[in-house]
């Protein structure tokens, strides 16, 4: 089936739009938070392959509203999470930007693009103030009502982003 060139024209102008964006998403976290994609990327595929290890697919947008709240309940310029100390104004701003993006913007690995469980919803990272250790929040739907919540936390070490601690927060049945 051969297409037409109007039709043509549109998926390459829908294609070039979508670059656009990409690109500029790029520059935004880059120059205003410091962080690079590779950043993003490594701390993301860790955490996704950590709950692949349990059959556990992560959703494919990030969810970032129980950070977010967490965050702007600091009365402080400075948020402390788990004795690691981020800055309340770059880390919110850098919550809102991401909010709901796809995570597949960072990763080639094996998203849900369902809602069917068992799944996991993550969070987008959030770097420290030194930009040394970040954290990834995840709420795991077992099934049921059935779920826990956890702080994935990380360190660079050797320039090379790992996981040094997975803290659980709270297991809950009626989640």
């Amino acid at each position: 089936m051969e297409i037409n060139a109007p039709v043509r024209l549109s998926i390459c102008c829908k294609q070039f739009m979508r670059n656009i964006v990409l690109l500029t998403f790029l520059l935004i976290l880059t120059n205003v938070f410091g962080q690079s994609k590779n950043d993003y990327k490594s701390i993301i595929e860790i955490t996704i392959t950590e709950y692949k290890t349990d059959n556990i697919l992560i959703y494919e947008r990030f969810d970032n509203k129980s950070l977010l709240i967490k965050i702007k309940e600091s009365d402080s310029k400075n948020v402390e999470l788990r004795n690691i100390l981020f800055d309340k104004k770059k880390t919110e701003t850098a919550l809102k930007k991401l909010k709901n993006n796809q995570i597949s913007d960072f990763t080639t690995l094996e998203l849900n693009e369902t809602e069917e469980k068992p799944i996991a919803y993550i969070s987008s990272p959030i770097f420290s103030k030194n930009n040394t250790k970040a954290i990834i929040y995840g709420k795991q739907f077992i099934g049921g009502f059935t779920g826990n919540s956890s702080y994935f936390i990380f360190e660079k070490l050797d320039e090379k982003w790992k996981l040094i601690k997975i803290e659980l927060e709270r297991s809950v049945l009626g989640f």
